[in-house]
């Protein structure tokens, strides 16, 4: 793990000797295609990038703050009449995945749910063989969605993509599953994770809670804070080649091919 400021930048700028394509996802299958644009390199992520860009703006996004809302508070409404919940089971996941189905980005209903949580669920701590068939669960849905938006289309993300272009020309099957996989899993743990976090630090600190409540407006910040504090994503990458701490002067320790960084 790299933790050094000068150490990550030389990982992020370092394009011959790093690589982002880990194929983390597809290898489950013993396949190698990568998560779109996540595991790209920079001149295909530039591009892709491009073109996802639009459906994610910030204006769009602020569009949907209503409807997130009232997802999440017809959820604690639900709590409210328990004596009790697990917050990550029964708010942080649940709020992630409903979101995720309201936007009806990739085709899921409600009752689709529960699948989705044991599918992201499986595939991030299941075992060998559970993370195998979540992936290829995962995989079906999504080339199965997309055949279905080719020939019929629907107001949602999966329609944009598997009739957008790049450089000309249409997206192939892979490159639309490789987005698909990317935004149907990515967000869902890490999300609920900073939800869980973020609500163990209020749960123990309860002047922070008053604070916010006399002052909302400082909630926004407050989150911003949370996140830095809490962080819950971090980056991987693949070695290409041997580097040693000739390629940087501030690594301290040698590198060898496969390694995780």
């Amino acid at each position: 793990m790299i933790t050094g400021a000068c150490d990550q930048r030389k990982v992020l700028e370092d394009v011959e000797t790093i690589s982002s394509h880990r194929s983390i996802f597809s290898s489950a299958l013993g396949e190698n295609w990568p998560m779109i644009p996540l595991e790209l390199q920079p001149w295909a992520h530039g591009i892709f990038r491009a073109l996802l860009d639009p459906q994610f703006s910030l204006r769009g996004v602020m569009a949907l703050e209503r409807n997130v809302r009232k997802q999440a508070s017809a959820i604690i409404d639900l709590i409210a009449r328990s004596t009790g919940c697990g917050v990550m089971k029964d708010f942080a996941l649940l709020f992630t995945v409903k979101v995720k189905v309201y936007l009806g980005s990739m085709g899921l209903s409600n009752s689709g749910s529960d699948e989705l949580i044991g599918w992201v669920s499986d595939l991030l701590h299941g075992n060998d063989v559970k993370r195998t068939e979540a992936a290829q669960s995962i995989v079906s849905f999504i080339d199965e969605l997309a055949a279905s938006r080719r020939q019929q289309s629907a107001a949602d993300f999966t329609t944009y993509i598997v009739h957008a272009q790049v450089q000309a020309r249409s997206l192939t099957d892979e490159e639309v599953r490789g987005i698909g996989v990317l935004f149907l899993s990515a967000g869902l743990d890490t999300v609920a994770a900073a939800l869980g976090l973020d609500l163990a630090y209020l749960a123990r600190n309860p002047e922070d809670q008053e604070s916010l409540r006399r002052e909302p407006t400082r909630i926004a910040t407050a989150v911003e804070e949370l996140l830095r504090a809490y962080s819950t994503v971090q980056i991987t990458a693949w070695l290409r080649k041997t580097w040693t701490s000739k390629d940087c002067r501030c690594v301290r320790e040698r590198f060898l091919r496969n390694d995780d960084c």
